[in-house]
């Protein structure tokens, strides 16, 4: 039977992808069983990480790096979002300002007879 240390370093080993396989069941096959307090996060780490597919054994690596650039491709287009939303509020505040300054421009051409009228009765 393998003690407490060797399945410390075993898991370490597995967190740094250089387990093979069957040194995998084994450790799964451990942490199935044991109910020592010290390997709790490393069977919820590992649990979480085999439930979302992310195995670090060699079948499923090719799955793996299709996965990484998916996710790579999803935080450049985050990114990209990020930094262009900026400029479309700037664009959208521009021109807003531009139609108000517009429409007082017009309002006040439109009222410049009348108030060029108005001074002409003060001064009478």
């Amino acid at each position: 039977m393998r003690d407490k240390v060797y399945f410390q370093k075993l898991s370490e080993r597995y967190f740094d992808a250089l387990t093979t396989v069957a040194e995998e069941r084994e450790l799964r096959n451990f942490l199935l069983h044991t109910k020592d307090r010290d390997f709790d996060e490393i069977k919820a780490v590992m649990f979480v990480m085999e439930s979302c597919g992310r195995r670090h054994d060699v079948g499923s690596r090719k799955k793996n790096h299709g996965h990484v650039w998916r996710t790579i491709g999803y935080a450049a287009a985050a990114v990209a979002v990020l930094m262009v939303l900026p400029c479309v509020r700037y664009y959208k505040q521009q021109q807003e300002e531009k139609i108000i300054c517009e429409q007082m421009m017009l309002f006040f051409d439109s009222q410049e007879p009348v108030i060029d009228e108005q001074m002409i009765e003060m001064i009478n």
